[in-house]
């Protein structure tokens, strides 16, 4: 009796463990869009990449936490490309896949 205890509670916690992951990956597939929206708009003027400075915070912290989730991110480099056309696809495709909840094709 104590193994089935013990077997159910471990499968609740695993299937609560797995919607958590998802909500989070969720949320940052909504953040990943805002920021291509964002940079979008901000990018229709010239000044790459000065013309985002104050989102830069907002896209490192997206990063870093789509690399917690074991996703693919650019690194640094991105800033020195000639425009933002790269990150801006790059946050709307994976930022789609995310919030639509294809978590293994946005980790390639």
């Amino acid at each position: 009796m104590t193994g089935i205890v013990i077997g159910v509670s471990l499968e609740w916690l695993s299937r609560k463990s797995d919607e958590k992951k998802a909500f989070e990956l969720r949320s940052l597939g909504s953040k990943f869009r805002s920021l291509s929206d964002n940079i979008k708009a901000r990018t229709a003027l010239s000044g790459w990449p000065d013309n985002v400075r104050d989102l830069k915070p907002a896209i490192l912290s997206a990063l870093i936490s789509a690399n917690k989730f074991g996703l693919w991110v650019p690194n640094e480099h991105v800033y020195q490309l000639p425009d933002a056309s790269f990150l801006c696809e790059y946050f709307k495709s994976v930022g789609k896949l995310l919030e639509d909840g294809y978590f293994d094709e946005g980790q390639q």
